[in-house]
């Protein structure tokens, strides 16, 4: 138990020397300092990765037998592994630049082989059942495929188009054969990871389905970045990306480790189903208040302009006096359709409770009272039994 937690330890501290020396690395050959937007754009996923080691090393501290916290370590620390190869082969004039390469020619792969066996594991460190075992088998296989690659690799660790084997394959053709596989490998097994969990969440209950609604909260926010990102034709890194896209995707990809992490290690974890309705609230009121703003500046704008013939600010001062008036009505009504679609049984509680707080209001009778309160807690809380207990005064 004692070797596994300084194990943890130990990898956790050495994944941070092993940042800070990525980042001195792909800093000092710069000719100047990098502006904020460049520091996050280089260094973001490395940050992301390193919060994934974090999360981890926390899992096995409290976990030591839970599967997930030792994969989530291997993912971020073969990511950085991965990234140092790169920034120690670009620097030049170090010894054995020609390994550095070699090393990120094939380590990113592997990352993303263990990434989806923690996620086919998640969140017990378990597989669903004896029949997911093809899944974890196809993925262990591809990651060893890598590994062939990596050896294919290594007679070609001078060349200095090793670095861009993904984009051009120009001799590394054995190796690019093999890579070509792995990754045909690696994508039926995406999907299968993704129903895995779809089914765990269909079949758990209690702590379990709480659980998997943190990752599949993280999943969803991600996955809109990447729709986003699908609609516009672009990338994260495309100059033209539409920034909700890469707000979307950044908190999807610092959420995936931290709703692991809480999910695991059971911090705040009923907050969940307050998050999502926050969520759910504020996206529709946003989308409705951009409609109702949207369309009333155009609407305003064109009677003003087919009265006077020309533009004018009023409609957008119009426009922002509504919306202001609209907001607090709005929330109100999409909160109720919310809760009544989605937490009916919260939902008719809030009912009941509102019409009890009329009933005591009104009521003088002592007796109706209390069998009222316990008719209320019966229908909302539903326990086994209930009674009222009156200290005399």
């Amino acid at each position: 138990m004692k070797i596994r937690r300084w194990s943890a330890w130990f990898l956790l501290l050495s994944d941070l020397v092993l940042f800070v020396i990525t980042l001195i690395l792909t800093l000092l050959p710069l000719p100047t300092w990098p502006g904020a937007i460049e520091f996050v754009g280089t260094f973001f996923f490395p940050a992301v990765m390193l919060l994934f080691v974090i999360v981890g090393a926390l899992i096995v501290l409290r976990h030591t037998d839970n599967l997930i916290g030792w994969l989530l370590i291997a993912t971020g620390m073969i990511n950085h592994l991965s990234t140092f190869g790169k920034a120690y082969a670009l620097y030049g004039a170090l010894p054995a630049a020609a390994v550095g390469a070699w090393m990120y020619g094939w380590m990113e792969l592997v990352a993303i082989g263990l990434m989806w066996l923690a996620f086919l594991h998640f969140p017990d460190g378990r597989l669903l059942s004896q029949r997911w075992q093809w899944v974890r088998t196809a993925l262990i296989c591809a990651i060893g495929l890598v590994g062939v690659v990596a050896v294919l690799l290594w007679p070609h660790r001078h060349n200095p188009a090793l670095m861009g084997i993904f984009e051009k394959e120009v001799g590394f053709e054995a190796a690019a054969v093999v890579l070509r596989i792995a990754q045909f490998v690696l994508f039926p097994s995406t999907v299968a990871v993704a129903v895995s969990i779809l089914l765990r969440f269909r079949r758990a209950t209690g702590i379990a389905r709480q659980q998997i609604k943190w990752l599949l909260y993280a999943g969803s926010i991600l996955a809109a970045g990447g729709l986003t990102f699908l609609v516009t034709g672009t990338g994260p890194e495309h100059p033209d990306a539409p920034l909700i896209g890469v707000l979307l995707a950044a908190l999807g990809l610092i959420g995936i480790p931290v709703a692991i992490g809480i999910a695991i290690l059971r911090y705040r974890l009923y907050d969940i189903d307050l998050i999502i309705r926050r969520t759910l609230q504020y996206s529709i009121l946003t989308g409705l208040l951009a409609l109702v703003f949207f369309g009333s500046v155009t609407l305003l704008q064109s009677i003003v302009s087919a009265v006077s013939g020309q533009q004018s600010a009023l409609a957008t001062v119009l426009s922002t006096l509504a919306i202001a008036a609209l907001f607090n009505p709005l929330r109100r009504r999409v909160q109720e359709v919310i809760d009544r679609r989605f937490y009916r049984r919260k939902y008719d509680a809030q009912q009941v409770l509102a019409r009890f707080a009329v009933t005591a209001r009104d009521e003088t009778d002592l007796d109706k009272l209390a069998e009222e309160l316990q008719r209320v807690v019966g229908e909302t809380m539903q326990p086994e039994g209930a009674g009222v207990w009156l200290q005399k005064p």
